[in-house]
């Protein structure tokens, strides 16, 4: 049985996975033989989620056999990583981009968390694109994917705010513009704090609860709203949330009593006497 997938938080996606998956693989047009191969792969794991290297080189040679099995090769070993003159050269899932799993001996990849917002980044994937990975991989991200339909509804465009996110912006910099009435840097910094001890190793199901927070705060504490923007994210509030209204709203809670009690904490230090 395949191990669990193994990748860090939100910072270390932007500190780590980004980066480094950027120098192995390229952003934006391919430089090298391998960055167009690295790039064919999560394009095609992006568009059709859990595949076998056979099927990805498919989508390269539909009705070419004997070009599919050579690129099936070439793909397994960028996926995998190789071992040469005792020398391991890492794969993609060493990267935290890809995990694999095994099913009646036949290896099956998908993209993680980090592996879905590098490709929305560094693959520059268009709207259509990103609609494709959101139904490919519902129920990875179920808060945000998993109700896609209903988010485009209620935000139109504003739904593809997600590739902020995926340029590694955490929205926790004290220099964001700052609104007496928008708790933004607030809310992101305590999301950061919620999960700082998982830099290294995180379930993915927490991955995935780390990024809906992300979102709908951003969505819904917005600095700098426009009319239009204002409108959506009142329907977002009636209609999108729906049954996850209670869910943020304890994440919320949360964070207000985290600086409740770190306001106590300075007042108890006797500095203020």
């Amino acid at each position: 049985m395949a191990a669990p997938p193994v990748h860090g938080n939100l910072l270390s996606y932007r500190l780590y996975t980004r980066p480094r998956s950027q120098a192995a693989y390229g952003h934006g047009r391919p430089r090298t033989a391998r960055e167009l191969n690295a790039q064919r792969i999560l394009g095609a794991l992006a568009a059709r989620g859990a595949s076998t290297a056979w099927e990805i080189a498919k989508v390269r040679f539909p009705n070419d056999n004997e070009h599919s099995r050579r690129k099936e090769k070439e793909f397994r070993r960028i996926l995998q990583g190789r071992t040469d003159r005792g020398r391991h050269s890492p794969g993609m899932g060493d990267s935290g981009l890809v995990y694999t799993e095994e099913e009646g001996g036949t290896a099956r990849y998908r993209l993680t968390p980090h592996g879905m917002l590098y490709c929305v980044d560094s693959l520059g994937l268009g709207d259509a694109q990103v609609d494709r990975m959101a139904a490919a991989y519902a129920d990875a991200v179920p808060r945000v994917f998993g109700r896609w339909d209903e988010l485009k509804g209620a935000l139109g465009d504003g739904a593809y705010k997600l590739r902020i996110l995926a340029r590694g912006i955490l929205l926790d910099n004290p220099a964001i513009p700052r609104h007496a009435t928008s708790p933004i840097y607030e809310l992101m910094s305590y999301l950061q704090l919620k999960y700082h001890r998982n830099f290294e190793v995180m379930r993915e199901a927490d991955l995935a609860e780390q990024v809906s927070y992300w979102y709908y705060t951003y969505i819904l504490y917005d600095p700098t709203p426009t009319a239009a923007r204002a409108r959506a994210r009142v329907r977002l509030l009636t209609e999108a949330l729906g049954d996850m209204h209670g869910w943020y709203t304890r994440f919320v809670r949360e964070a207000n009593a985290h600086y409740r009690d770190r306001a106590r904490a300075i007042g108890a230090s006797g500095l203020l006497a």
